[in-house]
């Protein structure tokens, strides 16, 4: 399972690849980005929303620091610190706020 989720992660944050993210994940998979809701489910409609909103939405040289993991039997939980310039419009973060160029340090839990 970590191996599966450490490719996926690379695929959307290296790669940029929304096809290969999406071969990682189970046919009625879910995304959802909290507090903005954005997010789609299925296959197909997350493709869609990787290509056209969430990895042109990721700046370059984002990094997210590992804080902690749990795994059990059926569950990865990472949480980290996403350290992203806001040089872009960030849909699934920022909707609709232009770039300030500012350093953002964003908590998130990632299952």
């Amino acid at each position: 399972m970590i191996e599966l989720w450490e490719r996926h992660a690379g695929y959307e944050f290296e790669a940029k690849d929304a096809d290969a993210a999406v071969s990682t994940m189970v046919s009625d998979a879910s995304v959802m980005h909290l507090p903005t809701m954005s997010g789609a489910t299925g296959r197909e409609a997350l493709r869609e929303y990787y290509r056209t909103v969430f990895i042109p939405g990721i700046p370059d040289g984002t990094v997210n620091e590992p804080v902690a993991r749990f795994v059990g039997h059926d569950f990865l939980v990472d949480q980290a610190i996403m350290k992203v310039r806001h040089d872009r419009v960030i849909p699934y973060l920022l909707p609709g706020i232009a770039p300030t160029g500012v350093v953002l340090e964003v908590p998130l839990p990632c299952s």
